[in-house]
């Protein structure tokens, strides 16, 4: 029998001036010109069906002017009135009390203007809290994911709260206690405290990995074990047996929540659709899982590298070469450990930083089986063979180490090693998006500053080695690629010293005074527009130098000189062209067309003009070169086409602080400069770049089959045209940068968009590569595993971010990271300090149409 609840407290009485919830008919209000929900505006409608997490409320499109009331714009509320809002509910659903751990609350604002004294009008906010809630039951297996969706809902009385714009302009016009500080009866800090913790564990990758471990350490085991002494094979066996073990426990020990299978993603509203019961336990798990496969990794390689010659065979099936391919293959099982355990939310800046980390990991393991063939030639001294087991041995560690670090991000908020890698919700910005950016920036700086010295190890090493005429063309792309993962390991140091002091988009680098020696620093950046002409020549220099090696290296081995000649001529003009129609293409009053138009086809001309006739010559006459160690030898001519990185990585920052100026309207700064303001945007950008380069290396790669005298013309064809796509491919890395500069007031749910749209192209791509490249290995023994796994792990990675973004289309407007951020929130400014800050560029930024 029902029995109806205890009425709710009366709201407060209304003022002449109509309700919100009463009148419809006021025009929405844009994002772009209304302040944050969670700083300027008492906390909006949250609606969220998962455990511990609330979502804000945006905004439609088209502003009323600042007197008007704020109008929610969810059709769903707009139809519901009070009347259902306060309908008794079931009694064995009622309780009385909210566990944090297992419930979500669901709050209304209503924001009033009420006019006293008759003359005088101020804007009353009243915060609205609940009474009483229904506790939600689970839902019965074969239920639709929108029936389990409902089954989490509450319905939420309501009673007025007496603090409202006192306690927000006590804080300078920011709200401290975002969403949950007027719910009666509910451990607010805990909700709080727990609001990003959603979990999604992937069965399908826990199954992929499992039978990738399996298979991988059978193979190299069944090769090599008799080169492990007892004691390591033994070790290696429990090893490889409890990682398996491992995995399935937490399988067994995580609680799936029924859902529909949808392969179109119509049906996921909300992050909570694809929300699943992990405990701490099971993270621990899969923790230990990743620190014993990388001391798996670790331990394979160095016991076994080069100690018997006589039972492991130089060739065949059975040989250092297929161990050194199985073992390329780890980054494989690697990458389906990261994806075992990931946020549910898409739009979690969490899940993108994870994303980009993963690429380093991917390609540590490659470098480490490199390393493991390099030892396994035995050509290098036995201090450099130490020093390569040691760096090894250290690599796949660290990568298993880091793997755990990224499993241990999504404990228990309240854990002791989640307090030491994340700071608390809310702890550096009380709006969402800013907060989890920048916590998770901070924690991908740690990991990368701890991986910075084996990179700078390596590369020395490799160095070192490259100076006594040691190194094979494999190795030097392996020392390429050790020199460009220090760029970010470098930038990590700025990165966690900018993000504590939200200045990672002002001018300054180094302010301050060195103590004992009274020497005041003032080291700030150029301004925009001198970087704009120090990168427009850069690139003028370099992109004529690359052409003049290219021109000069083909005229010492070809027969026609004059074409080269004339190919250096045909530079110079385009040169000569790029600096007379782009010296002011960053000032809107000056050029009137669009500046990526013409990015995109001058890029296209040069690009075609540097590289389409000079790859397929230096390919083609590999016979009439000199001898390796010589000054016109082969390797020094992919080492010219691994340089070209220089001339498309300085064109794409022109155009992209061209783009960031043009835009001034959007990319306005403190200390007026001009940047993205959200530093996920940079740091993708940044990752992708790097990304880019690499698959320069992959191209110089290609071009080393020419050495190979057994290819047919049709493969050499195949070869010369999938480099090229290679070239490709790293333009289009390029290219999302420059996109992304021009500072439109993107959320994380464009970026997630933006990367699934462009790795479409680089997946087609990667796919026929990868196919040349297997056609390659099994018909003509031509060892490229390291880049052919490479090709396969992108595959794998664009299958995942398309994925991604197919599920963030039909996400609810209400869900968290969907709303759009103020500027002035990146920096932890209120409104008058952010026009103080911007004060130049205030016309601009009205214009664009924002509130300032």
């Amino acid at each position: 029998m029902k029995r109806p609840l205890k009425p709710p407290k009366p709201l407060p009485k209304p003022s002449s001036t109509p309700s919100p919830l009463e009148t419809s008919s006021s025009p929405p209000q844009t994002a772009a010109e209304h302040p944050s929900p969670l700083l300027n505006t008492p906390v909006s409608s949250i609606e969220s069906p998962s455990p511990l997490n609330y979502d804000k409320r945006s905004y439609s499109s088209n502003p009323p002017s600042p007197s008007k009331r704020i109008q929610l714009n969810d059709e769903t509320d707009s139809q519901r009135t009070q009347s259902d809002r306060l309908q008794p509910l079931d009694s064995s659903t009622q309780t009385s009390t909210i566990d944090s751990n297992t419930y979500t609350t669901h709050t209304d604002r209503i924001e009033e203007n009420s006019i006293t004294d008759n003359s005088q009008s101020s804007r009353k906010t009243k915060f609205l809290s609940p009474e009483h809630w229904q506790k939600p039951t689970r839902p019965p297996v074969g239920t639709s994911s929108r029936s389990s969706y409902n089954s989490y809902k509450y319905e939420l009385s309501l009673s007025a709260d007496p603090q409202g714009d006192d306690a927000r302009e006590d804080s300078g016009g920011r709200n401290p206690s975002p969403a949950l500080g007027g719910i009666h009866g509910v451990d607010t800090d805990s909700l709080r405290l727990h609001m990003y913790h959603k979990i999604h564990y992937g069965d399908e990758w826990m199954f992929m990995t499992v039978l990738m471990h399996a298979v991988q350490f059978s193979i190299l085991i069944t090769i090599g074990y008799a080169a492990l002494n007892t004691v390591a094979f033994t070790v290696l066996l429990f090893l490889v047996l409890l990682v398996i073990l491992l995995l399935g426990l937490s399988r067994y020990f995580t609680v799936k929540l029924p859902r529909s299978l949808d392969w179109s993603y119509k049906t996921i509203r909300t992050p909570d659709q694809e929300t699943d019961i992990v405990s701490d336990s099971v993270i621990y798990l899969l923790s230990a899982a990743a620190i014993l496969e990388g001391g798996a990794y670790a331990l394979y390689p160095t016991a076994s590298a080069g100690y018997d010659e006589g039972v492991i065979n130089q060739t065949g099936f059975r040989s250092y070469e297929t161990l050194s391919q199985t073992l390329s293959f780890a980054s494989i099982v690697l990458f389906g450990f990261h994806r075992i355990l990931r946020p549910s939310n898409r739009l979690d800046p969490l899940r993108t930083v994870f994303e980009l980390e993963i690429v380093s990991i991917c390609w540590d393991a490659l470098d480490g089986s490199s390393l493991y063939e390099l030892i396994s030639a035995s050509v290098i001294s036995p201090s450099f063979d130490t020093s390569a087991r040691f760096l090894m041995c250290f690599w796949y560690l660290s990568i298993g180490l880091r793997l755990a670090m990224m499993y241990c991000a999504h404990l228990t908020p309240t854990t002791y090693i989640y307090r030491h890698l994340l700071s608390p919700a809310l702890s550096w910005s009380p709006e969402p998006t800013v907060d989890r950016t920048l916590s998770s920036i901070y924690f991908r700086a740690f990991i990368t500053l701890m991986m910075s010295f084996p990179q700078f190890f390596a590369a020395g090493l490799r160095i070192s080695l490259w100076n006594r005429g040691e190194l094979s063309s494999l190795q030097q792309e392996m020392m390429a690629k050790n020199i460009l993962f220090l760029i970010p390991a470098g930038s990590a140091i700025f990165t966690r010293m900018m993000v504590k002091g939200r200045y990672w988009n002002t001018r300054q680098l180094l302010v301050g005074t060195i103590p004992y020696l009274n020497i005041k620093l003032n080291i700030i950046k150029p301004s925009r527009q001198f970087q704009i002409e120090v990168l427009r020549y850069t690139f003028v220099v370099t992109y004529l130098i690359t052409g003049a090696m290219f021109s000069s290296l083909l005229t010492h081995v070809t027969e026609s000189s004059t074409l080269w000649v004339n190919n250096v001529a045909s530079d110079v003009i385009l040169c000569a062209i790029f600096l007379l129609l782009c010296r002011a293409v960053h000032k809107p009053k000056v050029w009137i067309l669009f500046p990526l138009k013409l990015a995109l086809v001058l890029g296209i001309i040069m690009f075609l003009n540097l590289y389409v006739a000079r790859i397929p010559a230096i390919y083609r006459n590999v016979n009439d070169m000199e001898e390796d160690g010589e000054t016109w030898s082969y390797n020094n001519a992919l080492l010219i086409v691994l340089i070209s990185i220089v001339p498309i990585s300085t064109y794409a920052l022109f155009w992209a602080v061209c783009n960031m100026v043009f835009h001034a309207e959007f990319t306005a700064c403190p200390e007026n400069y001009n940047a993205v303001h959200d530093p996920a945007i940079t740091l993708v950008s940044s990752a992708t770049m790097l990304e880019g380069a690499l698959d320069i290396i992959s191209c110089a790669s290609l071009l080393s089959l020419a050495q190979m005298e057994n290819l047919p013309d049709y493969m050499d064809g195949a070869v010369i045209f999938f480099a090229f796509m290679e070239i490709v491919n790293a333009c289009q890395c390029f290219v999302l940068q420059v996109l992304l500069s021009a500072g439109y007031d993107d959320t994380p749910a464009h970026l997630v968009r933006w990367r699934a749209n462009l790795r479409l192209g680089r997946g087609v791509i990667d796919l026929g590569t990868f196919a040349l490249r297997l056609a390659l290995w099994i018909q003509f023994n031509a060892v490229t595993s390291v880049f052919l796994v490479k090709n396969l792990y992108n595959i794998l990675h664009t299958i995942s971010l398309v994925e991604r973004g197919k599920g963030v289309e039909n996400y609810r407007k209400d869900a968290l990271f969907m709303q759009y951020v103020r500027p002035k929130d990146w920096y932890g400014m209120n409104q008058d300090e952010w026009r103080e800050a911007t004060r130049e560029s205030l016309p601009e930024q009205a214009q664009s149409g924002r509130a300032v």
